[in-house]
Formats: C-alpha cells, structure tokens, sequence
C-alpha cells in the first residue's frame, strides 16, 4: 500500500508540473496557477464532503494567520516556479523547485529542535552540491573564466526557498488541523487572494485565450490535489517513510515527460546534479 500511494504521489506530482510547463507557456504563470487552484480546490472540497471530515473552528481561527503566511509563499512560489517553467528546461527547474525539502530540513533542525542523522547530512550534502552543478554554466565557465548561471535558475530557487518555508508552517499547523484541513484551506485563500488580483488589477487576459488553452490547466489541479490525497492516506500507515522517499522522486517523471515531449538536452553537470537531487530528496525522505 505505500509504494502503490507513493508512486501514485510521484506520478501525480510529476505529471502536474509538465502539464503546468504546457499551461503556463501558453496562458502565463498567473491564469495556470489560478486555474490549478480552483480545479484543485474543487477537488478537495469533494474529497472533504466524502469523507465527512470535520474541524474545530476555534483552531482553525487560532491557525488563520499561519495559513495566510503559507497561501502567501505558496502563491509567490508556485508564480516563480511557473514563470521558470515559460523561459527555462523543465529538467532545470523542476528539480530545482523540488529541493523544498532541504529549507524546510534545515528550518525543522533549527526551530523545532530535530536532530541530523548521517544518512540525512549526506543527504543535504548530495543536494546542495547537485544544485551547484545543475545551476552552474559549466562548459561557459570553462571557456571564459567566468561563472554564470542556466535561464531559469533563480526562479527556481525562489521557489525551493519558499515552497521550503510554507511546507515548514504547514507542519507545524497539521499538528492541530491535521493534514488535509491546511491543504483545504489554504487553497481556498489561495483562490481568493488570486481572484482579488484578478478583478483589481482588470485583467482581460481570460478573454484572449482558448477554450482549449483554458482546460489545460484541469489536468494540473487533479494530479495535484490526487496525489496530496494519496500522501495523506499512505502517511497513515506504519512505513510512511516509504510513501516520502517514492514520492520525492516526482521530478523523475517531469524530466522523463520533457525529454519525450519537448526534446529537451541537458549537459553532462545537468545531469549529474539532477541524479543527484532526486537521489539526496529520496534519502532525505527515508
């Protein structure tokens, strides 16, 4: 059951940013990650009235702000990541965005008092050398002594940093909401706070896109929100350490889809710091 869910989470996760690298391309990161939202709260909310889940609205009052922080950095990250995704290689970013883990790690040692194991620094020291070589001209830095970064690249570190963080609060949150209300709800804001921008800002850009434009971004909220659901329910059981170390390895999917879809090369160090990252996320997860 748990490595069924975690490649279920794997594939869900993986599938949902190809797809968002479509989208975005075609509509921009605004309209995608609005349109994922809604389609992945609607979800969610059919989820909720199933499986009859109820809350105490004195905690949940008592966690608005934390919420409100986490919608904020789950907005500017998933707008940077899909912004990353219109002007850079899947396979660069993705992997990138996908290193959350690490921040939150770090933000989990220090503040709540977490200690390292070994195969846990090896695991960090994996990532952060692999996002080096992932990040790094290698081959123009050879050539004229002077270091630069891959398009894309800083987007996608914004988005590590504040994916990072967001999941941090979110753990500390799901301590008394549990873990579906925090997803719940923080997409519910996300989708207000998105809408707002939308009318204040008079945006037409609805109005110019296609019908078929406009249905990409179903795919992206359902493989999401699926496989948040299918974390949540293989988390349950008794080697929840299983279902994380298959379901860190989702950019293996998005990589995989690029590479077929959009004919995507990536050099040597590319390669190596993307081997890398996947491999640090798995161990970190164990």
């Amino acid at each position: 059951m748990e490595i069924l869910t975690g490649l279920l989470c794997m594939f869900g996760w993986g599938a949902s940013d190809f797809f968002a690298a479509v989208s975005s391309r075609k509509i921009g990161n605004i309209l995608t990650l609005f349109g994922m939202e809604v389609v992945g709260l609607l979800v969610a909310f059919g989820y909720l009235l199933l499986s009859h889940a109820t809350f105490d609205l004195v905690l949940l009052l008592k966690s608005l702000p934390l919420l409100i922080i986490i919608t904020l950095l789950q907005i500017i990250s998933f707008l940077a990541f899909y912004q990353g995704l219109t002007k850079a290689q899947v396979s660069l970013v993705s992997p990138l965005s996908s290193s959350w883990a690490l921040v939150t790690t770090i933000l989990s040692l220090i503040f709540l008092k977490e200690t390292l194991t070994a195969s846990e620094a090896i695991a960090i020291t994996f990532i952060v050398i692999s996002i080096f070589l992932l990040s790094i001209n290698l081959g123009q830095l050879i050539k004229t002594k002077k270091m630069s970064v891959f398009a894309g690249v800083k987007e996608g570190i914004v988005a590590m940093g504040g994916f990072g963080i967001s999941m941090f609060l979110i753990v500390l949150v799901s301590r008394t909401l549990g873990w579906f209300l925090p997803v719940f709800f923080f997409r519910l804001l996300a989708v207000f706070f998105l809408l707002l921008y939308l009318v204040f800002k008079k945006n037409q850009s609805f109005k110019k896109q296609t019908l078929s434009n406009l249905f990409l971004v179903i795919p992206i909220g359902l493989f999401d929100v699926g496989a948040f659901i299918a974390y949540g329910i293989g988390v349950r059981g008794e080697r929840a350490s299983i279902v994380a170390a298959v379901a860190g390895a989702f950019p293996l999917v998005t990589i995989i889809l690029a590479k077929i879809f959009f004919k995507e090369k990536i050099v040597v160090n590319q390669a190596i710091g993307i081997i890398g990252i996947i491999g640090g996320l798995v161990i970190l997860a164990l």
